[in-house]
């Protein structure tokens, strides 16, 4: 969502009424608000890996608090295509989906 002053840049479009234009503008607040609250997650998440260090289980209080290392299997298509191009990335992603087997 962007704000502009430009309105002749822009194709024909909606005039939001009153009700609309408060709620378009809470949920931009809501947005820029939960942006700064996950900010601060990861920040607390940070320290608290660091002070667990090599540990992946620690008691705080009542709550169990666990963190492990985790392999990720997803295949990052942006990066591969950077690296092997568009005919090669498909090869792969074709030679990938043959391979998958599910019952």
């Amino acid at each position: 969502m962007t704000h502009t002053s430009h309105y002749r840049d822009i194709k024909p479009f909606c005039k939001a009424n009153d009700i609309i234009t408060t709620k378009v503008s809470d949920l931009v607040e809501l947005n820029g608000m939960i942006e700064e609250l996950q900010a601060e997650a990861e920040k607390l998440k940070d320290e608290i890996k660091a002070y667990m260090g090599d540990e992946e289980t620690m008691m705080a209080g009542t709550w169990r608090v666990t963190w492990k290392e985790t392999v990720s299997r997803r295949v990052d298509t942006t990066a591969l295509k950077k690296v092997l191009g568009d005919a090669l990335i498909q090869i792969f992603l074709d030679l990938l989906r043959s391979a998958v087997y599910r019952e």
